[in-house]
């Protein structure tokens, strides 16, 4: 069936796995609902999503989950990590201004509203909320041990994809994942300096959409899915503009979708505030010199199916990809796409002949490590799909499904945390999950409806979030108040906290006067927190000192 075939095999140029029929994915839905085979570690988890769907996914009534300081902030770290310490990791040199500047927001009003757990690798979603004595189903209360908004510090080998998945049904979840201490310094370093220093993108999101020839994913997904959304936008929102890169426009080739627009889009000017991407992501095989580097990579409108093995240098938008002078800094990047997040150990969707682990080790994708992790400041999230996507998160038979898509963007547009705009796949997910289970059970459904509502819920499951799920997009005005050209473009320099600016001495001056500002705060508060721990500490003694006594 031409809606199952996703992906493209970057050593072939065709289809990443075969397409499967109704009854082959019914088959392995239904064996997953009822015993399945010991590499699949989602059955567990299928039955406790299924009986949640009257539940509700959102925060408690009286929780604001714009506000940390009514919803809450934790942190998840590794037990241990490879290339350097915890304490590192947690240091002005790893992630510290990120946590400080967290945990203030967070306790404003409540001291316990900032939270750090240490993952177990024994541990699934039910086991990690009972050992914090928080309720394993429900609406999220962060007075009930665990923060609303969750990031998890860790890559999927150690802290799984599946608890992710689970957690993220019920908390705002999302995870980083970096190879050096200075990376994660520059995520923290953007995320700050994006929220207290008033960064501010263009009011746009752009939509780049591929429509490779004779491929009929890509020309679904840019006809139902990129275009509408476009349409949609436009009417919903004037206020932003909204840049269509689609296909092969003849007409313009400056709005094709290529590599070389795609390129100019995040390179060569501000990039826009919001990004939505649809394209094959390419696929390597288990072992593959290739897979590391380049899994995930966006399949660009320069490939056709007739050229084979797609090109790196020229079909695929990849890490590699993104510039030095890159502008990215305040963005949010949708990538619709298989593997755009990242790629687990074992194959949700096995084939029949056998190829069910499909890689080494689960890893995230190295394109939104790079827009994140960026030294000119990055991104301050990426929306991605771990394993493979399919249309039919966006199109049921000739039925248009949009809603999810749109009610996410517009959250995001919206001002909302990427977390909680999540939350309507989350939702889905939760309501197709249950849909199917009752309809195994019951035998009430054939197999095309199994076959749909399996391959709707993992996907749905599987969009996730790169980065910290309390981020909001940096937006500036409407374009009717403000033109490109009276917004400065502040750029980011890793090497100390001072900026520099395309703007006048004075807006220069008045920046660095900011910045110097903030450091001096961030001092203050780590010297109140080291007073404050030294005063616990006290009272600690003096409380053991008076048992001994009594």
């Amino acid at each position: 069936m031409a809606d199952y075939d996703n992906g493209i095999h970057g050593e072939t140029g065709e289809s990443l796995f075969p397409a499967r029929t109704d009854k082959q994915l019914a088959a392995q839905a239904r064996e997953a609902l009822t015993g399945s085979p010991a590499f699949d570690p989602h059955q567990a988890e299928l039955r406790e999503r299924a009986a949640l769907r009257d539940e509700s996914k959102m925060p408690a009534a009286w929780v604001d989950p714009t506000d940390l300081a009514k919803a809450g902030w934790g942190v998840i770290f590794a037990s241990d990590y490879p290339t350097y310490s915890l304490e590192d990791l947690q240091s002005p040199n790893g992630l510290g201004l990120l946590l400080s500047h967290r945990q203030a927001q967070a306790t404003r009003e409540h001291p316990d509203y900032f939270k750090t757990f240490i993952f177990n690798p024994r541990w699934n979603k039910t086991r990690f909320l009972e050992k914090y004595k928080a309720p394993i189903s429900g609406a999220v209360d962060p007075d009930r041990g665990v923060p609303y908004y969750l990031l998890i510090v860790g890559d999927p080998a150690t802290i799984p994809y599946e608890f992710q998945y689970q957690l993220d049904v019920q908390y705002a979840v999302g995870r980083i994942y970096f190879d050096t201490l200075e990376e994660y310094a520059r995520y923290a370093q953007s995320v700050v300096q994006a929220e207290t220093q008033h960064i501010e993108r263009p009011r746009q999101i752009a939509f780049w959409g591929v429509s490779n020839s004779g491929d009929r994913a890509t020309q679904l997904s840019a006809k139902h899915l990129v275009t509408p959304l476009t349409q949609w936008v436009a009417d919903k929102y004037p206020d932003w503009a909204a840049p269509a890169l689609i296909g092969n426009n003849e007409a313009d080739p400056g709005l094709s979708a290529t590599k070389e627009n795609l390129g100019l889009l995040l390179n060569q000017h501000p990039a826009p505030a919001l990004l939505f991407t649809a394209s094959h992501g390419v696929g390597y095989p288990k072992g593959h010199p290739h897979q590391r580097a380049l899994q995930g990579a966006l399949v660009t409108q320069d490939w056709k199916k007739l050229l084979g093995k797609p090109d790196p240098e020229t079909h695929l938008f990849s890490a590699v990809d993104i510039q030095a002078n890159a502008n990215l800094h305040g963005m949010i990047a949708f990538n619709f796409a298989c593997y755009s997040l990242g790629t687990p150990q074992f194959n949700d969707f096995k084939q029949n002949d056998g190829e069910a682990e499909i890689a080494e080790r689960p890893f995230i994708a190295r394109l939104p490590q790079k827009l994140l992790g960026h030294a000119n400041g990055g991104a301050l999230a990426a929306i991605g799909h771990v394993d493979r996507a399919w249309s039919h998160s966006f199109r049921h038979r000739t039925v248009k499904q949009l809603t999810v898509f749109q009610s996410a963007i517009a959250c995001l547009m919206q001002g909302c945390p990427v977390g909680y705009a999540m939350e309507f796949f989350n939702q889905e997910y939760a309501e197709l999950a249950s849909d199917c289970n009752q309809g195994i059970q019951n035998k009430t459904k054939n197999d095309q409806e199994i076959a749909t509502l399996w391959t709707r819920s993992h996907n749905a499951r599987n969009f996730a979030v790169f980065g910290d799920p309390a981020v909001k997009v940096a937006v500036g005005h409407s374009s009717a108040e403000r033109t490109e050209a009276s917004e400065p473009i502040i750029w980011f320099k890793p090497s100390g906290r001072r900026l520099h600016a395309a703007a006048s001495e004075n807006t220069l001056d008045s920046e660095n006067t900011l910045v110097d500002r903030l450091t001096q705060l961030e001092k203050q508060v780590q010297a109140l927190q080291a007073e404050s721990a030294s005063q616990r500490q006290e009272i600690e003694n003096l409380k053991r000192a008076q048992a001994k006594y009594l």
